[in-house]
């Protein structure tokens, strides 16, 4: 593993894998939410605004660090988050709508915090592609490991209260490895210059933030949705767990791959499966196509955003635009539960799936213009 010089082993893997233990809980979202709509603690509806609220606190908490915070006194900062996150999934099953939703923004905003502690981790790397690669693909594989305990285990015999804490141990665990993290990271060069998105590089993060919300509008619903199609709960489960699993291998691919293909053209395509993999979804109610449908949509997940970075250095070579990824990944993840939640109708679930198409749509489509601009630049700078 390539690590900062002035870091040792310990304190790099401590942070990575607290924000691994951070980073999973969108993927188990389908598992955790859907159980407190089965156990009437939440409606249809809030489902989405649950997601889009512990996603809101995710993006708060992460663009106030970087503005106002330095990069010190990082375990004691830590230390805050994992107790957070500890009281956040402990109340979650335990307390009503009104308290589910600020539990999950309280997670949302101190599983942001230790994400925060990972990105000033990477940036002084010397490799960081190389540990992202590492954190997304153990992100991964501790998602799978939760949803199927959750799916086989926890929630049958515990209700949605096991898989909720699992998460409070988690927490315990995150606790044990602020200890380890580093006490500060050194202030970079130039880190308190402004810098905006060029036209071009805002355009490629509106389309990262489009294709992101197309992902979450869907996954946020897929077990309702799925559900109200007819399927069975236990395929259901499988059917998450597997694509959980798929993540692995996405993560994987990406790390041999970023670097070699064009990044606009991957989101593109990526978005035309997951969209077409919606529709079959939605139009051919099978268990092989439930799991070949959320396994592409999963696959593409993991695998589509390591290609973003490239995508907006090339559209934006200043960089400028290329320090707001993660606001525009993460504003993704809010945007899309929240769209698709105004989309559905009282049991009706469907709504979901066609928000998701048309986000997908759009992503296409500011990435086609986007392209068509590119073209015609020379030609106009020639003429």
């Amino acid at each position: 593993m390539t690590t900062p010089s002035s870091f040792g082993p310990i304190q790099v893997t401590a942070v990575i894998l607290a924000a691994i233990v951070a980073g999973c809980v969108p993927a188990l979202q389908p598992i955790l939410l859907g159980g407190l709509l089965d156990a009437h603690r939440i409606t249809a509806d809030q489902i989405g605004q649950a997601a889009t609220i512990e996603a809101l606190g995710m993006v708060l908490a992460t663009a106030l660090a970087g503005a106002l915070l330095q990069p010190k006194r990082l375990r004691a900062i830590a230390a805050i988050a994992a107790l957070t996150m500890i009281v956040a999934n402990g109340v979650t099953p335990y307390v009503d709508a009104s308290g589910i939703f600020i539990a999950r923004f309280c997670n949302g905003a101190a599983s942001g915090m230790i994400l925060w502690i990972l990105v000033g981790l990477l940036s002084r790397a010397a490799r960081p592609g190389q540990l992202f690669a590492i954190y997304v693909t153990a992100q991964s594989v501790l998602a799978f490991a939760l949803s199927s305990l959750m799916t086989a285990v926890l929630v049958p015999h515990w209700g949605v209260s096991g898989g909720y804490l699992s998460l409070l141990a988690l927490g315990g665990v995150t606790l044990l490895l602020a200890g380890f993290v580093p006490a500060q990271y050194d202030t970079l060069a130039g880190a308190a210059v402004t810098k905006r998105p060029t036209i071009s590089g805002g355009a490629g993060l509106i389309a990262v933030m489009l294709f992101m919300a197309g992902i979450f509008s869907i996954w946020i619903y897929v077990a309702p949705l799925a559900k109200q199609l007819g399927h069975s709960t236990a395929s259901i489960g499988t059917a998450i767990s597997i694509a959980i699993g798929i993540q692995i291998v996405g993560g994987l691919a990406a790390t041999r791959l970023a670097d070699k293909w064009n990044g606009a053209t991957t989101t593109a395509i990526a978005a035309a499966i997951a969209g077409i993999s919606v529709l079959s979804l939605l139009y051919i109610p099978q268990p092989w196509v439930l799991y070949a449908a959320t396994s592409a949509i999963s696959f593409v997940w993991m695998f589509t955003p390591s290609f973003h970075m490239p995508m907006i250095l090339k559209l934006d070579p200043t960089g400028n635009s290329a320090i707001f990824i993660s606001t525009a990944q993460l504003g993704g993840v809010a945007l899309g539960p929240l769209a698709a939640s105004m989309a559905i109708t009282g049991d009706n679930f469907t709504g979901a799936a066609f928000m998701s198409m048309g986000l997908f749509a759009c992503c296409m489509l500011m990435l086609g213009c986007i392209g068509i601009a590119r073209t015609a630049q020379p030609t106009l700078k020639a003429a």
